[in-house]
């Protein structure tokens, strides 16, 4: 999957929305620039396809990196349901709720943990000669899976998410966050919300990024895209429908 596979994909969701035949909400990805995907392209990169992904309302970046066939996010996003995006397959889940998965994220990231414990513990006692009932129930904890939580730049300064992180690092849990920072919560600036300047709030990810790069990350980008639809009033378009399915 490379930039212009994205780029073709989030062209096929704009030309469904603009022609009516989606009447759920459509968060598109995409950036200016090119930074968002050349980031991303990268990152996945790193990820297993026994991790976990928890990801936001605008998700279809990250579920065609992590591997979901076109065909079926395709087949998602025509049944209105783009903005909530599940997979068990391909261990993926989202949220449309601001900080929406961050708890669920930290569950899963301390199960993980102590899976991992336990079956470390297992090896080291049949090493010992102590054990001999071992038996590797799930062969994927061997390659340590973690879950990477994808949330945006106003997330990242509410209370949840220092909750959270504060947890997921005092604990060493197996779980790293990436900052897709835009600017915007909606159409809102976000460092305006808090009264500081933006040199003020890329510091301070920075700062995270620096004293724990194995737990927090960050990209800048500009968005190509509005919050919400694609800039086109469709409304008509689903109700003239509606009335030519009726049969009047």
């Amino acid at each position: 999957m490379n930039k212009e596979d994205l780029y073709k994909f989030e062209e096929w969701t704009v030309n469904e929305f603009n022609e009516g035949h989606l009447k759920s909400p459509v968060h598109l990805s995409g950036s200016i620039d090119g930074k968002l995907e050349d980031y991303l392209i990268e990152l996945f990169k790193q990820i297993k396809p026994n991790d976990w992904v928890a990801t936001t309302y605008r998700s279809h970046y990250h579920a065609l990196l992590k591997g979901v066939p076109e065909e079926r996010l395709k087949a998602w996003i025509s049944s209105n349901k783009s903005i909530h995006f599940m997979d068990k397959e391909f261990k993926m889940f989202s949220s449309a709720i601001v900080g929406g998965t961050l708890p669920t994220a930290l569950g899963i990231a301390l199960g993980l943990k102590l899976k991992q414990d336990k079956l470390e513990k297992e090896i080291e006692e049949l090493k010992s000669g102590e054990f001999d009932g071992f038996e590797v129930k799930n062969i994927e904890l061997l390659n340590q899976p973690k879950i990477w939580v994808f949330c945006g730049d106003m997330t990242a300064n509410t209370g949840v998410f220092r909750e959270v992180f504060r947890y997921s690092v005092n604990h060493k849990l197996p779980i790293k966050f990436i900052i897709e920072n835009n600017w915007l919560s909606t159409d809102t600036p976000t460092a305006e919300v808090w009264g500081i300047d933006r040199d003020e709030m890329l510091w301070s990810f920075e700062l995270l990024k620096i004293k724990y790069p194995d737990y927090f990350d960050y990209i800048t980008y500009e968005r190509k895209y509005p919050h919400y639809g694609t800039g086109k009033f469709v409304s008509k378009l689903w109700e003239e429908k509606d009335v030519k399915a009726k049969g009047f």
